[in-house]
């Protein structure tokens, strides 16, 4: 079913499968593919898919990904904003995640807008810009997210620079899409 994008239909075996025994590795896969499929339709259930992920203690990688995943999902409802800010920032505590500090900035900005911090949010997406990450698509949504304040505040020629910069970043060819992979 995720072969030939029909995802709504990959939940159910998919939550079956997880009745049976696995491997701890596989388990912790499982959970979070289905948290991917359940994405921004069902926060609550996406969310829980992704901290049983972390319960099983999974490589690194999907570890990572899994929290990003939880910032990304946060509602509110199944941790606290301070709970969450510290997940955030503990992860850039961790030496491992410093190719990714220009996601997690990022992140704990989106946070912060969501918190109505407007000015911690700019200050974060700041960070996440100049952070050196070598993510160009990262930046290009740091940029965009930036001119986005802006322009909502009214300051267009601010807006522009950040857009300009954007544009720059984002190759005709590479257009993010919205387009979901799964693990």
């Amino acid at each position: 079913y995720i072969n030939q994008k029909r995802y709504e239909q990959a939940i159910e075996p998919l939550e079956k499968a997880l009745r049976y025994d696995w491997k701890r590795t596989q388990r912790a896969r499982m959970h979070f593919v289905l948290g991917q499929l359940y994405g921004a339709e069902a926060k609550s259930k996406a969310s829980r898919s992704f901290e049983a992920c972390l319960k099983f203690r999974p490589p690194y990688q999907m570890q990572f990904q899994a929290r990003l995943q939880l910032a990304r999902m946060f509602d509110g409802q199944s941790m606290s904003n301070r709970e969450m800010q510290a997940l955030l920032r503990k992860m850039l505590k961790d030496v491992r995640n410093q190719d990714y500090f220009d996601e997690i900035y990022y992140e704990l900005a989106m946070l912060s807008f969501s918190l109505r911090q407007p000015e911690e949010g700019m200050e974060l997406l700041l960070t996440s810009v100049n952070c050196g990450g070598k993510n160009t698509v990262q930046k290009a949504k740091g940029y965009a997210a930036i001119a986005d304040h802006y322009f909502d505040e009214r300051e267009y020629l601010q807006a522009q620079l950040y857009y300009d910069s954007c544009a720059q970043l984002i190759k005709k060819d590479s257009i993010v899409t919205g387009k979901q992979t799964f693990a």
